[in-house]
């Protein structure tokens, strides 16, 4: 309970759930709060603002919730104040996991419009209200997808469309479309069809297109993916499907996967009029994507996996970059040995998009890498930074320390005096129990900002050892191994290595690679207990330039 004569730290938060909804739904959701604010003892303008736009109540994973999430484990915030229950949660689970953390963290949440008051209401009804956000969630979910298959059913758009069409009114007083074929763009269409028929491949079809300045939907180049997915688009032979897959929220990456529908729930639409390619080219085209799987099973792209498996992953992916285009270097080629490192730009939208053609073996990336790191972290002017960068980020927590604990004395005091003044009170014959009740608050303040205090103080860190020569080595050489074992893990302990832009490969003269980056001054403090990819201390985003 926060005492009456203390101002408790006010927290909002807004959402909205997709762009069909106005952006300016989360600053009416937050003009609600500044108006209510005040009625609980806080300042509008002082309170802590959190948003998410454009995000479904059911998913946990919201970059403003959980900066709300961070703020109140950490101590920061005395009430919360919301819209409705289902502004912060439409999942039954996530408001049982949401309405516990408050809880255990003392902080007070108001709905605004629900009348929700965590301090006054029981748990039960707060459940209530998420089962009844995750009914709404649902039942809206079966009602739009029920509109929308009585669109697929008489032939009007039911999402996005391809390339070689528009959206246009359907002319009946609704807000429903139907397609039509853009001539110039189904030229295009008709002109991919052909040049894969005559036998080039979709990376090169992409980058012819690019060259000859032709631009795809939403005026981007073409990428061999693009290609692919246009070619097996039966769109083009006047076949329109809805309802082929349904999308699930995974319950634990709480990413969003497909599943197929069976064929009795799949709606077909024909129309001979929105056919672009004729039915000899699509069969000649279906045979070549026919031969070719049979041919390079292991290669066959099918919804963006090959053999319809998973992608591998290797370590390094996301950590290179291209300096002409600062795109991805991503992995191409078989195993071991043989596999390469390669711009994905050029690899998939050609020279006219990037004119970086090179490559860059796997296993020698890898070793000059390594030694890089290793180089870099026992050189004198990593060390000195490092020492440099500790010193200064010593001043700043001392400081920032004392700040809190001169903010906390100020609350003990004022709790201290309070305490004394109601004493006096009590003694001169006030109302006995409504004086006890807050002295008793006074003395649990004045208790709790005292260990506060002590928590501060007792919190001084203990000078920060950096790491030996022999730490440092025996560091990479168990990264090296984790990066065979475990590379998803590996990539997680490498990044924490570098700068947010990771490593650039610039292309040298000689025709090789310059492999430029900037080390993290917290990587010369590995902790040697701390297996590769354990939590590590990093100071900040800067550090000391090196080359590798």
């Amino acid at each position: 309970m926060t005492p009456s004569f203390i101002k408790p730290r006010i927290g909002a938060y807004a959402r909205y759930s997709t762009d069909l909804q106005s952006a300016t739904s989360v600053n009416d959701q937050l003009s609600l709060v500044n108006h209510t604010a005040a009625k609980y003892g806080g300042e509008p303008d002082d309170a802590l603002v959190f948003t998410d736009e454009g995000v479904s109540g059911a998913v946990a994973n919201r970059l403003g919730l959980n900066r709300l999430i961070r703020v109140v484990e950490s101590g920061m915030l005395d009430i919360l104040l919301i819209e409705k229950w289902d502004r912060l949660s439409r999942d039954d689970e996530l408001t049982a996991r949401l309405r516990k953390l408050f809880h255990f963290h003392g902080v007070r949440v108001i709905a605004i419009s629900d009348g929700i008051d965590t301090a006054k209401d029981e748990p039960l009804l707060i459940q209530m209200k998420g089962m009844m956000a995750t009914e709404y969630r649902l039942a809206l979910k079966k009602q739009t997808r029920r509109g929308l298959m009585e669109r697929a059913r008489l032939g009007f758009v039911t999402g996005k469309i391809p390339l070689g069409y528009r959206a246009i009114d359907a002319g009946d007083g609704t807000a429903r479309k139907r397609p039509v074929i853009v001539p110039e763009d189904a030229d295009v269409v008709r002109k991919i069809f052909v040049r894969y028929e005559s036998g080039l491949s979709p990376a090169a079809i992409a980058s012819e297109l690019n060259i000859e300045g032709v631009l795809s939907r939403h005026n981007r180049g073409f990428s061999a993916s693009m290609i692919r997915e246009l070619l097996r688009n039966e769109k083009y032979i006047g076949i329109w499907r809805y309802n082929e897959r349904r999308w699930e929220l995974n319950p634990v990456t709480e990413k969003r996967v497909p599943r197929s529908n069976d064929d009795a729930a799949v709606i077909t639409h024909r129309d001979e009029d929105l056919r672009i390619v004729d039915q000899a080219t699509w069969d000649a085209t279906r045979e070549r994507i026919r031969a070719q799987a049979e041919t390079y099973p292991g290669q066959t792209h099918t919804g963006g996996k090959r053999g319809g498996g998973t992608r591998g992953v290797h370590a390094f992916t996301h950590l290179l970059h291209c300096a002409i285009c600062s795109g991805s270097m991503q992995v191409t080629g078989g195993s071991g040995s043989r596999r390469y490192y390669r711009c994905a730009t050029n690899r998939t939208k050609g020279v006219a998009v990037c004119p970086n053609t090179r490559s860059f073996r796997e296993d020698a990336l890898r070793a000059t890498i390594f030694d890089g790191v290793t180089d870099l972290l026992l050189g004198r002017e990593a060390l000195a930074y490092a020492r440099a960068r500790l010193a200064e980020a010593d001043a700043q927590l001392d400081a920032a320390r004392e700040d809190r604990v001169r903010e906390h004395e100020g609350r003990f005091n004022r709790a201290r005096e309070r305490a004394k003044n109601l004493a006096v009170a009590i003694g001169a014959g006030g109302p006995m129990q409504a004086l006890l009740d807050q002295l008793r608050d006074a003395e649990q303040e004045a208790k709790a900002q005292e260990r506060i205090i002590d928590e501060i103080e007792a919190g001084s860190s203990l000078p920060v050892q950096l790491a030996t020569d022999a730490e440092v080595r025996n560091y990479v050489l168990d990264l090296q191994t984790t990066l065979d074992e475990r590379p998803e893990q590996a990539r997680a302990a490498l990044s924490r290595f570098f700068a947010e832009d990771g490593i650039t490969m610039v292309p040298t003269a000689d025709g090789g690679y310059e492999l430029r980056t900037e080390l993290l001054p917290g990587a010369m403090m590995l902790d040697a207990s701390t297996p590769a990819g354990g939590a590590r201390r990093a100071l900040n985003k800067s550090g000391c330039g090196g080359r590798i």
